[in-house]
C-alpha cells in the first residue's frame, strides 16, 4: 500500500465518523381554528415542545395556503385588548410553549382558498439555526368556550 493511501484512509474514515450537528428536538402539535369562508385571517393554536438541552427559536412560519403567517401575542394596553406581531418565538430547553387564545398564537393571513374542518394545511417552521421543520396540520372547529375564544376579522 502506498504512503498516500496510508495517510488518506484514516483521514477519510475520521471525516466520515466526525460528529454532525444533532437534529432539533422539537415537537409541533398545532391545529388551525376554522373561521367563516370570508375570513381574512385564521389562528393557529397548540403546543410546541423542546425536549432538547438547547433553546429553540422559531424565526418564521410559511404555508403555500396563506399569503403570510405571523407569530402574534395578545396584549392589553390602556384597558384595550389587541395583538402584536413578534419577531421570533423561543422555547427554552426542556419546556413546552402553548399557542392559545388570549396568548401567543399563529396568525395565518389571507388564505388562498376557503378552509373548513378537516382540511389539511402544510406548515414550514424555520428555526434560527437554519433548520426547517415541515408538518401538516388540520383545521378544527373552534373552541366554543367564548371566554377564551379568539376572533379574527
Amino acid at each position: 500500500m502506498s504512503r498516500l493511501a496510508l495517510i488518506m484512509i484514516p483521514l477519510m474514515v475520521s471525516l466520515y465518523l466526525a460528529p454532525v450537528q444533532a437534529g432539533d428536538t422539537i415537537s409541533l402539535n398545532i391545529h388551525i381554528a376554522e373561521a367563516p369562508p370570508t375570513a381574512r385571517a385564521l389562528a393557529g393554536y397548540g403546543v410546541i415542545g423542546n425536549t432538547g438541552d438547547q433553546d429553540i427559536t422559531i424565526e418564521s412560519v410559511h404555508s403555500s395556503l396563506f399569503e403570510a403567517i405571523e407569530i402574534h401575542e395578545s396584549i392589553v394596553r390602556d384597558d384595550m385588548a389587541g395583538m402584536r406581531p413578534i419577531d421570533e418565538l423561543t422555547i427554552p430547553s426542556g419546556t413546552e410553549l402553548a399557542l392559545e387564545p388570549g396568548g401567543r398564537h399563529l396568525m395565518l393571513i389571507r388564505p388562498v382558498q376557503p378552509l373548513s374542518e378537516g382540511d389539511q394545511v402544510p406548515l414550514e417552521f424555520t428555526l434560527k439555526n437554519g433548520n426547517v421543520h415541515r408538518i401538516t396540520v388540520v383545521v378544527k372547529k373552534p373552541d366554543h368556550d367564548h371566554s377564551r375564544q379568539h376572533h379574527h376579522p
